[in-house]
């Protein structure tokens, strides 16, 4: 009995070898053909049967899922589209061509990516379906730890942006683990990012601070994906400013002020929204309020209200602070008007009425102020994250 047991897991084994040799073959076989398809040199008509067979199994997949992957920063509604393009080639593989189990490991990457898509489009339903799909597929695949620290990684991300925040933590240090263990620096680097952001939720920026350092150091220098060493930096600079660290946000942010030059002009305006609050921190009060109109009205002009809305609580604070309570009073209003137009939570919004009716009494200190507006900062903190979430 214990032989035949044994033999049939040789079997199995062989089937999963002779699988994984065939994919790989097809992978390496099919690069330059997908290489042509992309840059135009060919056209899919112009393909032998043969080579639209080859293209048509994991080569075609891995490609879908890695334009989707690349479209995660831009435009989440295509980011669906070439993931959903990828199940619908996976499905039709036939199960013969690389044996059930390893076809099984990638099924499972494609829900999971599909999940992924699913949660940035803020699809969140949509998403735990999609990754309870890629678990099942898990159950019948290989066991590649490789596939499953993948399908771990953008799971933890579905968690965070649920606010299962110790479940997404101990995803992420399991799988920060594996790539330490592999010697996968880049990959530990993203990781490590990631954890940074889940310490971020949890209200822990110095924890956030250790996660993201090292996170940024691993992933290297301007020369990787610019995406992620600005989400790194950002989220850094965010956190050094909420720890009370200053000095150290100003000094990172000169180093990789480029990075939002590079990107866009909402980037820019986001920079001198940093610029602004680390001005304010370090008691630079002229300079924090320029930064801040900089950065308001520009996010008005591109008609980013909710962003307009975040500087002016900053601005608001800056001015309750020095007993400005005229000016307070009209960007208050002007946040209560932009609140009620884009159906932002009533609480927030009862919040701020309440923060009006303080800055109408004469007899209120500045702290009181500045103690309410805080209060609501945290308050709108935590919808941003939900509306942000992780990439």
């Amino acid at each position: 009995m214990r032989e035949a047991l044994q033999t049939d897991r040789n079997r199995v084994d062989a089937a999963v070898l002779r699988g994984t040799l065939a994919l790989d073959r097809e992978r390496t076989t099919a690069r330059f053909l997908l290489d042509e398809l992309r840059t135009g040199r060919r056209k899919w008509s112009e393909l032998t049967r043969s080579e639209r067979r080859l293209v048509e199994g994991a080569p075609l997949v891995e490609y879908l899922l890695s334009r989707s992957f690349e479209l995660r920063y831009n435009d989440p509604e295509a980011m669906i589209q070439f993931a959903e393009a990828a199940r619908l080639v996976v499905e039709r593989v036939d199960p013969r061509r690389y044996g059930r189990r390893v076809l099984s490991d990638l099924r499972a990457r494609v829900w999971a990516e599909l999940g992924n898509a699913y949660r940035v489009a803020d699809d969140l339903k949509a998403a735990e379906v999609a990754f309870g799909q890629a678990v099942r597929w898990l159950f019948s695949g290989t066991g590649s730890r490789r596939v499953i620290v993948r399908v771990a990684e953008l799971a933890a991300r579905l968690f965070a942006d649920q606010r299962r925040l110790p479940e997404a933590a101990g995803l992420l240090d399991w799988v920060s683990s594996y790539y330490a263990n592999q010697g996968n620096s880049a990959e530990l680097g993203q990781t490590l990012v990631s954890r940074g952001l889940i310490a971020e939720y949890g209200d822990e920026p110095e924890l956030a601070i250790v996660y993201l350092a090292r996170g940024l150091r691993l992933i290297g220098p301007e020369k990787t994906e610019s995406g992620l060493r600005l989400a790194a930096v950002h989220a850094l600079v965010n956190n050094l400013i909420e720890a009370g660290h200053c000095e150290a946000a100003r000094g990172l942010l000169e180093k990789n002020h480029r990075l939002y030059h590079r990107t866009g002009k909402l980037n820019k305006l986001r920079l001198h929204w940093l610029k602004g609050r680390i001005a304010h921190g370090l008691g630079e009060l002229g300079r924090a309020e320029a930064d801040f109109h900089v950065a308001r009205l520009g996010f008005k002009r591109v008609e980013k209200g909710y962003d307009a809305a975040l500087v002016s609580l900053d601005l608001a604070l800056l001015y309750a602070r020095q007993g400005k309570r005229i000016a307070t009073l009209r960007l208050v209003d002007e946040m209560i008007g932009t609140f009620r137009n884009l159906g932002i939570a009533r609480e927030a919004i009862a919040s701020l009425l309440l923060l009006r009716r303080t800055c109408e009494d004469t007899g209120a200190a500045p702290d009181v102020l500045a103690a309410q507006i805080r209060t609501i900062a945290s308050l709108v903190a935590e919808l941003q994250r939900h509306r942000a979430g992780t990439r």
